[in-house]
């Protein structure tokens, strides 16, 4: 609490404009996980094929090998843009179209959970800079158990 006589009297809190953030992509199965895409950027779709290319897509081939598996992604713009269409369909990859992901449906995308049992774990003991964060949030991915990715 601060006492004074008017506000010029009341130091002011520094901020900032622009703080850093980062992203997180994973797959999951209810076989395993991929590992754990973690980015600065803000995403777009063409960002978004080379998080396919190199983390999803691999991920769900090397769980699921021979098994047939759809894709669920939400509905954002950028999963959804025909740029990333066409690239799941040129690599033959089974997905859910926008017309069959309803919008604001948390309740059926179990990676929501995920995000924020993860964030649970972090805040637990929160780091101090973006390198830590970054190592833990791999570290916390790794250890996940398997039983929250079946049932979250």
């Amino acid at each position: 609490m601060i006492y004074a006589y008017s506000a010029d009297e009341v130091p002011g809190i520094p901020t900032l404009s622009h703080p850093k953030k980062l992203h997180v992509a994973a797959a999951i199965t209810s076989e395993g996980r991929s590992e754990l895409n973690i980015f600065e950027e803000n995403l777009t779709a063409a960002m978004y094929i080379d998080i396919l290319s190199e983390t999803i897509l691999p991920g769900g081939r090397e769980l699921l090998e021979d098994e047939a598996w759809t894709l669920a992604q939400d509905n954002d713009p950028k999963h959804t843009s025909a740029t990333v269409s066409a690239f799941l369909d040129r690599e033959d990859v089974n997905y859910f179209s926008r017309d069959d992901w309803p919008s604001l449906s948390p309740d059926l995308n179990p990676m929501d959970t995920l995000w924020s049992m993860l964030v649970d774990a972090i805040n637990k003991q929160p780091p101090r800079t973006i390198a830590q964060l970054k190592t833990r949030l791999r570290k916390e991915w790794e250890i996940l158990p398997q039983e929250k990715i079946r049932k979250p």
